[in-house]
């Protein structure tokens, strides 16, 4: 019986792991009013969240290649290492960013107050609007 468990916690465990997809999350705005942009091994889908209804300002077929593309630009922008928050003491509102990255095992997540953001993060969001442009969507984050 004991093995069987073993057994069952090890399946568990692989089919966790092989489910897992690579996919990159970028959110920008307030609570209410924000883009929202994501993408896979072969979608990229660019969404307007405005007073909590949604419209999709643009979904493309992307290259199987963007993926290691953007985790190599992770890595040269030194984004890979952000910390996970960058909130500003004692504000409750305003513009948030948060970032959420699965590629090959690589995980970033981080997210916090525009205004407190690190260095790199306007780059950061120069490297998604580029992103868009070349997969041809007209609208930016």
């Amino acid at each position: 019986m004991p093995m069987q468990r073993l057994l069952l916690l090890f399946i568990l465990a692989c089919s966790s792991y092989f489910t897992r997809a690579d996919q990159v999350t970028y959110e920008l705005g307030s609570y209410r009013d924000k883009s929202l942009l994501t993408y896979s091994e072969s979608s990229l889908k660019l969404i307007a969240i405005k007073g909590g209804s949604e419209s999709v300002l643009c979904s493309s077929v992307i290259s199987e290649d963007t993926l290691a593309h953007s985790l190599e630009f992770f890595k040269e922008a030194g984004i890979i290492s952000w910390e996970p928050t960058y909130f500003s003491e004692g504000k409750l509102d305003g513009v948030v960013f948060k970032l959420s990255v699965e590629i090959n095992n690589v995980s970033i997540s981080s997210m916090g107050h525009l205004d407190s953001a690190p260095k790199k993060h306007l780059q950061l969001v120069r490297y998604f609007n580029q992103l868009l442009v070349v997969n041809g969507c007209s609208k930016s984050i």
